[in-house]
């Protein structure tokens, strides 16, 4: 009879070990996700933001470098191309990431992608009419040397 008491304590012991090592293990797993959670809502708006400010960034620096790069010599069409590319490719990363974390109403997102485009196709047009500008003035540089 007492082996039964000592061995029946004993595997009360280790059910109620069992238990709180459960209990701790699903505790710390809560604790995690809600930390990751307060994070995630106290850090979104700041990444928002920084990708909506790397957008108004990249806009004012074709805003302003464009006329430059269009006065200068022989028209590099290559580095206008190269900027311009390379500014619409950043733009759509930023707008992928903020489609995912944007918690306001997606049509906003909408908005800007809409007014993205219509500004990349703008700029297309315009890198299109200087390479034509380009070739006419070759073309006329061209006819003046064979006179």
């Amino acid at each position: 009879m007492n082996f039964i008491k000592r061995y029946g304590m004993v595997s009360g012991v280790i059910a109620i070990c069992f238990c709180v090592v459960v209990y701790v293990v699903f505790t710390t797993h809560s604790i995690f996700t809600i930390s990751r959670q307060i994070n995630y809502v106290a850090e979104h708006p700041y990444k928002a933001m920084s990708e909506i400010n790397k957008i108004r960034a990249r806009v004012f620096e074709m805003n302003t470098y464009l006329p430059i790069f269009i006065s200068e010599t022989e028209n590099n069409l290559d580095g206008i191309r190269s900027v311009l590319r390379t500014s619409c490719q950043e733009n759509e990363k930023s707008l992928k990431i903020l489609d995912e974390i944007y918690l306001g109403k997606k049509e906003d997102l909408t908005e800007l992608n809409d007014a993205l485009d219509e500004l990349k196709r703008r700029l297309y047009k315009v890198w299109k009419i200087l390479k034509i500008i380009r070739w006419t003035d070759r073309q006329s540089k061209s006819t003046l040397i064979k006179k």
